[in-house]
């Protein structure tokens, strides 16, 4: 009897697995991965994330009365106009003089993330944003964010297009 038993209830087992993969494979196999939205989603996407944000400074403005904090939000800020997410508030502009005025805040002061702000700064100071998207979220989650995670950079001309339309 016991036998029976456990054979049933292997066989159960089996059987809810196919059940779940198959629900899994018709669900979500009908969808080619990275499409989920549809091109006019997509379109109206870009206007969003290329218009006017809201928030916006030219010039960093961290100052002796400045915290770590200060600056992981101004570095947040200036990833803003490289990158794609779903929500975005407040832009610092990316610029040599502004990478140069976050460094030396940051150089100054003791904290937690100092050197791998550091390692950002130097990255951005050469002109290598090939981690944007990473730079991004490390300070969005740094930050406890929930919504706007980075998914991709913006393209040269949507980069140009949020800088025309926030600076």
């Amino acid at each position: 009897m016991l036998k029976f038993l456990y054979w049933t209830f292997i066989a159960g087992c089996i059987a809810v697995l196919i059940g779940l993969a198959i629900f899994i494979i018709v669900d979500f196999g009908s969808k080619p991965v990275g499409e989920e939205i549809s091109e006019t989603q997509e379109e109206t996407s870009i206007e969003e994330q290329t218009g006017y944000i809201g928030g916006t400074t030219e010039e960093v403005t961290l100052d002796e009365n400045s915290t770590a904090m200060d600056a992981i939000i101004t570095m947040h800020q200036m990833t803003h106009q490289k990158v794609y997410s779903a929500d975005k508030w407040g832009a610092v502009k990316m610029n040599p003089e502004n990478i140069t005025k976050v460094k030396d805040f940051v150089r100054s002061i003791e904290f937690e993330q100092k050197i791998d702000m550091l390692k950002i700064l130097g990255r951005w100071e050469r002109g290598d944003f090939s981690t944007i998207v990473e730079d991004h979220n490390y300070f969005w989650n740094i930050q406890g964010g929930n919504i706007g995670e980075a998914t991709r950079a913006l393209t040269e001309d949507e980069e140009k297009e949020f800088i025309a339309n926030n600076f």
